[in-house]
C-alpha cells in the first residue's frame, strides 16, 4: 500500500516546501549561511550550496521521520479500532478541506516564519544549517498543516509502522530536494530559480485543501471496504 502512497507523499512534500511561513526567509538565510565561503559561480559554489542543501534536507527528513515513527507507533496501538478511527478521520478531513476551499481566509495555521527566526542558531556552522532544516519543516506546518494532515491520514492506510515511516520519509525528501535546489541557486548567485518558484507559493493552501479532500475520501473508501469484510 505504501508504494502507491510514496509518489503522492513526495509530491505533497515538494508543494509544502513552497510555503510562505518558511520560503519567505529561505533566500536571506541561505545568503547569510553561504557568506563568502561560496564562490559566485562555478562548480565550487554549486558544491558548497549542494552541501548546505543536503544538511537542511537531513534536518527536514529527521523531523518527519520522527513524526512517522510517532504515527506508526500510534497506529500499532490503535490497530483494533483503526478502521473506525480512520473512517472518522477521513470524514473530518473531507469536511475541513471543503471549509478551506470555500473560505479562503480560514486557517489551520501554526506559528511560522517568526518562530523559525527565533529558534534557529544564527552562526554559519553545519549544525545551524541542519537545525534550520528541522525548524523549516516545523515552521512549514504553520502554512501547510492541511497537507501534513493529509499525509498523516494517508499513512493510516499502510500495512505496518515501517510503511507509515516510509510515507513521512518520502514527504520530507520531497521538501528537501527543493530546499537543496534553492541552496545551489543561491550559491552560484542565481535568483532565477527563486523568482520562478515564488509565484507558486500561493497555490500551497489550495493544494493542501484538495489534498485533505482526496486523502479523506481515500481513507473512507479504503476502510469501509475493510469493515465490510469483517464478520
Amino acid at each position: 500500500m505504501s508504494g502507491d502512497l510514496l509518489p503522492w507523499a513526495f509530491a505533497a512534500g515538494s508543494a509544502a516546501a513552497l510555503n510562505p511561513c518558511g520560503f519567505a526567509v529561505l533566500p536571506a538565510y541561505l545568503a547569510y549561511q553561504l557568506g563568502t565561503d561560496a564562490t559566485s559561480a562555478g562548480a565550487a559554489g554549486a558544491a558548497h550550496g549542494l552541501a548546505r542543501g543536503v544538511a537542511m534536507t537531513a534536518g527536514v527528513v529527521t523531523l518527519f521521520t520522527l513524526a512517522g515513527l510517532g504515527v506508526g507507533m500510534a497506529r500499532a496501538v490503535l490497530l483494533p479500532v483503526l478502521p473506525w478511527l480512520a473512517v472518522l478521520v477521513g470524514v473530518a478531513l473531507v469536511a475541513l478541506g471543503g471549509v478551506l476551499l470555500a473560505h479562503r481566509t480560514a486557517s489551520l495555521g501554526l506559528p511560522g516564519a517568526g518562530a523559525l527566526a527565533r529558534v534557529v542558531p544564527s552562526d554559519r556552522t553545519w549544525r545551524a544549517t541542519y537545525l534550520f532544516g528541522i525548524g523549516y519543516g516545523a515552521a512549514s506546518l504553520g502554512c501547510t498543516l492541511p497537507i501534513f494532515l493529509a499525509i498523516a491520514a494517508q499513512s493510516l492506510a499502510t500495512r505496518s509502522p515501517a510503511e507509515a515511516v516510509a510515507v513521512f520519509l518520502a514527504y520530507g525528501t520531497g521538501m528537501g530536494w527543493l530546499l537543496t535546489l534553492v541552496a545551489v541557486a543561491a550559491s552560484v548567485g542565481s535568483t532565477a530559480v527563486v523568482r520562478w518558484l515564488r509565484p507558486l507559493v500561493g497555490w500551497v493552501r489550495t493544494a493542501g485543501a484538495l489534498g485533505m479532500i482526496v486523502a479523506g475520501g481515500y481513507l473512507v473508501y479504503y476502510y469501509r471496504g475493510v469493515l465490510s469484510l469483517r464478520p
